[in-house]
């Protein structure tokens, strides 16, 4: 069996908690994941590879995850 890498995970992650279709409490949860699992990654975790990832989603994808993972480092609050 193959695992995905992480930045894809990550990225994944991102987009179900943007997705205007998911439930709200579903979104939140999925915000939740992604916080646990970028910080489970930790030095590890190729950023640049991840937002790469994330620019192949939609115009300017990569800037709004970005703009999240950067919060997380901050440790301010993420909603999406």
């Amino acid at each position: 069996m193959r695992v995905p890498p992480v930045e894809l995970l990550l990225v994944l992650k991102f987009l179900a908690a943007t997705s205007p279709w998911r439930d709200v409490a579903d979104r939140k949860q999925d915000v939740a994941d992604l916080i646990r699992l970028y910080r489970a990654a930790g030095a590890d975790l190729d950023r640049a590879a991840a937002l790469r990832y994330a620019s192949q989603v939609y115009p300017r994808a990569e800037v709004e995850f970005a703009g999240i993972l950067d919060r997380i480092d901050r440790g301010q609050d993420v909603s999406v």
